[in-house]
């Protein structure tokens, strides 16, 4: 890909898009019942772009993978809106290609990337109670950062 294209590229995730990390909690059996636990079993991150014009998703789609979807409209005057988003390994190669042409979201980025990297090292299954209060953490950060750049 040109790199004008991805300059472009990043300009519209810079302005429209998100970077996230989204806690998942496991339901297990207690007493059987399945009830979900009080502590998130997985981080991952998520990237995406939403905007009025279907072929920006779409093209994206094409692009770097991932999905397209209609977000919910709230007020019934809204425009359409559709979203591509990306999540794991996919978002990561997605922000690691656009990474040199950011600019509002390189903070975001980097730490996207410094924390799949702590994760590769530290890749045990079950995490320890120190791995987990790690990602929670991490989980604060990437929000803290979203609210300086506000």
């Amino acid at each position: 890909m040109k790199k004008i294209d991805l300059a472009y590229i990043a300009g519209i995730f810079d302005g429209e898009g998100y970077i996230s990390f989204v806690r998942r909690y496991r339901r297990v059996t207690l007493e059987g019942k399945r009830q979900s636990t009080d502590i998130p079993t997985t981080y991952y991150l998520r990237c995406g772009v939403t905007n009025t014009v279907k072929w920006l998703p779409e093209w994206l789609k094409f692009v770097f993978g991932g999905r397209v979807y209609q977000q919910y409209k709230a007020n019934p005057h809204q425009k359409d809106c559709y979203v591509w988003s990306t999540v794991s390994n996919q978002a990561l190669a997605f922000l690691e290609i656009i990474m040199p042409y950011l600019k509002l979201k390189r903070a975001e980025a980097e730490l996207a990337l410094r924390i799949r990297n702590h994760r590769k090292a530290n890749s045990q299954f079950p995490i320890t109670a120190e791995e987990a209060a790690i990602r929670q953490a991490e989980y604060i950060l990437m929000k803290k950062l979203k609210e300086i750049r506000r």
